[in-house]
């Protein structure tokens, strides 16, 4: 379920138009019901977000029947999603968090390129990948990842024997932290 517009605070989201309005809010309230009439009828058994900005999952929240049990949303080491308040949001919602673009590292300088490929050389030569998911992991989202090359799929599936340590997820979230204050709007 994705919201039809969604702006947060004037600042565009990705969408066009403010979540807090009335009219846009009983939109995504009337989609909601919509959904959990689906579900009722047991023609699905979850339903989820995707791309809402805080003012649609308040709003979808104040009359939803069913909450959410998850929301899927770009999250990764280059982007500018505040993690820490989205994990506690959900946690607070009992949601579950998806990452799409889980591998994304566009907005990463070459520093912080070879700051995550240190902390994967230090975690047993890890690639740049692995220590993306696996970061995203700990701190409780689960990626969507695909590919067609099958070694990819099994390096993709390594990240879950090993840990990244204490002192290696707190230097990813600075790092991260230091680009989200001064990386790209999305």
């Amino acid at each position: 379920h994705h919201p039809p517009t969604c702006r947060q605070g004037g600042e565009a989201a990705g969408h066009a138009v403010d979540c807090s309005l009335e009219r846009t809010c009983f939109l995504v309230q009337t989609q909601w019901s919509a959904l959990e009439h689906i579900q009722q009828q047991a023609k699905i058994r979850h339903i989820g977000v995707s791309n809402y900005c805080p003012s649609c999952d308040e709003c979808l929240l104040r009359t939803a029947k069913v909450a959410p049990t998850v929301a899927q949303l770009m999250v990764n080491l280059g982007g500018v999603t505040p993690v820490a308040t989205l994990t506690a949001w959900s946690q607070r919602h009992a949601m579950r968090i998806m990452a799409y673009s889980p591998i994304n590292g566009l907005g990463l300088s070459a520093e912080q390129r070879d700051q995550v490929a240190r902390i994967g050389a230090e975690h047993g030569n890890r690639s740049f990948v692995q220590v993306a998911l696996r970061w995203l992991t700990q701190r409780g989202i689960t990626p969507i990842v695909s590919s067609r090359n099958i070694d990819h799929l099994r390096q993709n599936l390594d990240i879950f024997p090993w840990r990244l340590s204490a002192a290696a997820m707190s230097r990813l979230d600075v790092m991260r932290g230091s680009f989200s204050k001064k990386g790209p709007s999305q």
